[in-house]
């Protein structure tokens, strides 16, 4: 449901109940392929207030988009009731709770012809009134975002099609501010977040986050959506307290018997209290090869080890094996060793994860190792370059 300025104007106030705060992640990945996430309501997701709608549906990459696994696309219908929403609701997100992020990603194809909005509520109920915190337009038929931060006027930005756009707001509670970012980057400056997207309502009022709705709006008339203009979101979550800092590749990696190097990297975030989406590989490692990733939290170091460096601190602990994959026999450098380190911090993967990993602020130190028969024992291994990061909330 989007807000107009006359509608912002217009909203009433309603403080959101108080309750337990708890914070929630869906990469969607439970659900049947085909089934509908609103009708009936699936883990607390429904259609704007409440109403009927049999257009969110979960998708996999032979279906639609996804990123991982599974995802939700969106279509739209107004006609007999406005389905172009998909809204949860949340708890406890009140005034004086701090810092909290919510974080979704979004896919717009080629050829999509419908806005998707990243929305979140400052004030939710099926009936009303309702306040919006936050709004993120993306557009495809311009390939632009633009936001309404806190004024009359939006900023705007490039959209990349095809791809999957991170949108991540970070809200304070406590100081009554609200900062968006689009893959990383700061769409406008701060804003006071109880004042809502246009900056017109009382200070202090609305200051909660009570629903997300990612909502879809038609372009084009008649006004009831296509096939391909679906929009697609997976991966979200709102989280107690901001990202950590971003991780920091460091030492040197050893080239392997191909003469490759291989590249550590990352994908999502570090989180203690999520079980899933952070995702430390090495790249350009030798195919089919068993490895795993040594870690430690007693800091950086640049070890003689195996003809190469250890590129933590001892003692240095493992974690469950792991498969680079990759492209058939012969070996060639095609292969990628990768490993969720919240599901394996979680007790996920199984193995023996120490229990400095689900302590938030804690540094980790991490490589990959992984078995290299074109050198002689011992030193008949690869060892990538390092990774320093800060675990999360």
């Amino acid at each position: 449901m989007k807000i107009t300025l006359w509608s912002a104007i217009a909203a009433g106030c309603l403080a959101s109940a108080a309750g337990a705060q708890t914070p929630f992640s869906d990469n969607f990945d439970s659900y049947t392929v085909g089934s509908i996430l609103t009708n009936p309501s699936q883990n607390g997701w429904k259609q704007w207030g409440s109403g009927p709608c049999n257009l969110n549906k979960i998708e996999d990459s032979s279906t639609g988009f996804a990123r991982s696994g599974k995802s939700v696309s969106g279509d739209l219908v107004v006609s007999p009731f406005d389905c172009s929403d998909l809204v949860h609701e949340f708890s406890g997100f009140v005034a004086g709770t701090g810092q909290h992020t919510m974080r979704a990603y979004s896919y717009l194809p080629t050829g999509a012809t419908d806005n998707a909005y990243f929305i979140i509520m400052t004030n939710y109920a099926d009936a009303g009134p309702f306040n919006w915190g936050v709004q993120v337009t993306m557009d495809p038929l311009t390939a632009t975002w633009s936001i309404d931060a806190g004024t009359a006027s939006t900023a705007q930005g490039a959209l990349p099609l095809d791809a999957w756009n991170e949108v991540e707001a970070r809200i304070d509670l406590t100081a009554d501010t609200c900062e968006v970012f689009f893959n990383g980057v700061s769409m406008a400056p701060a804003y006071t977040f109880s004042m809502g997207v246009f900056g017109g309502d009382p200070v202090g009022v609305n200051l909660s986050i009570d629903a997300v709705d990612l909502y879809h709006e038609s372009n084009l008339a008649p006004n009831n959506g296509t096939g391909n203009s679906r929009s697609y979101w997976d991966d979200f979550s709102l989280t107690n307290g901001f990202p950590p800092p971003t991780p920091v590749v460091y030492c040197t990696a050893k080239t392997n018997s191909l003469g490759c190097t291989p590249a550590i990297g990352f994908s999502g975030f570090s989180s203690a209290s999520l079980t899933s989406g952070f995702v430390v590989n090495a790249a350009n490692v030798i195919n089919n090869k068993p490895g795993l990733l040594l870690y430690s939290n007693t800091g950086q170091a640049a070890v003689p080890f195996q003809q190469g460096f250890r590129c933590m601190n001892t003692p240095v602990r493992r974690s469950t094996p792991i498969n680079s994959a990759g492209n058939p026999p012969p070996n060639n450098c095609s292969g990628n060793y990768q490993i969720d380190m919240n599901a394996f911090a979680s007790g996920g993967l199984g193995g023996t994860p120490q229990a400095y990993l689900l302590v938030p602020g804690t540094t980790i130190d991490c490589q990959m190792w992984g078995r290299d028969n074109g050198f002689p024992f011992p030193n008949n291994s690869t060892l990538s370059d390092g990774l320093e990061y800060v675990v999360g909330l």
